[in-house]
């Protein structure tokens, strides 16, 4: 513990993505009291905020390989499915831009992973949401070799904008020009697993803001009930999109 007691978030975050068990201890300690404060708020019992606590804290816990080549992995029972584990972050954005859905209908494949996993390895959504809008979800993880690119392209009355790069990192497009670009903070570089890398290293945001939004210095950027609705949504694709 005395060699984390003194990292930043940041740097226990990094530390934590490699297996330091330090690290998170650390970070447990540093945020646990804060953590469960905001629970009790939200579930109003303690026993069931002492296991979100819980669950929080595993969630931000990379495993090593050994614990990712367990049976688990990819099962329907316990994975839940491709669009959990690997795109739902991008659903809270979507979600987000454009309020809650109306209808959804598509595809599901499993093209290239059969014996593999339980669930598709592609999609294709269509949505029509409760404010108008409409749109579409394309996915895959059969990208050759790396993240080819996560984007959301956003076509309004009085603008376009388009959110790219390898982790929908970047503004690619926008017209009128609202953001300055030369005054976008340069992104975290993403975890390196050695054998792939992913998830932008972006979390202690999301940490800063948790514990800045209950000292009451600034406002939550997001809550329990806006991550209840990114797992309706995804429920409801895979309830209505047969595989």
């Amino acid at each position: 513990m005395i060699e984390t007691a003194n990292l930043s978030d940041q740097e226990l975050m990094e530390k934590v993505s490699v297996g330091n068990a330090s690290a998170l201890e650390a970070l447990y300690d540093r945020y646990v009291r804060q953590c469960f404060g905001l629970a009790l708020r939200l579930v109003k019992d303690m026993s069931l905020a002492e296991e979100v606590v819980q669950e929080t804290f595993l969630k931000i816990w990379n495993r090593p390989d050994t614990y990712y080549a367990d049976s688990w992995k990819g099962t329907l029972l316990l994975d839940g499915g491709t669009l959990f584990t690997q795109f739902s972050h991008y659903i809270d954005v979507l979600l987000w831009f454009l309020g809650e859905e109306k209808s959804i209908k598509g595809f599901r494949r499993n093209a290239a992973h059969a014996q593999a996993i339980d669930f598709e390895d592609t999609g294709v959504i269509a949505v029509e949401m409760l404010s108008g809008a409409i749109g579409s979800i394309h996915y895959t993880v059969n990208a050759f070799d790396k993240n080819q690119e996560v984007s959301l392209t956003l076509v309004a009355a009085k603008g376009t904008i388009k959110l790219g790069g390898e982790f929908m990192n970047e503004i690619v497009y926008q017209h009128p020009a609202l953001i300055d670009l030369l005054q976008v903070k340069p992104n975290n570089p993403a975890n390196d697993y050695g054998s792939y890398r992913g998830s932008m290293s972006n979390h202690d945001m999301v940490y800063k803001n948790l514990v800045l939004a209950l000292s009451g210095e600034e406002s939550a950027v997001t809550d329990g009930k806006d991550a209840l609705k990114t797992v309706a949504f995804i429920e409801k694709i895979y309830q209505q999109i047969h595989l």
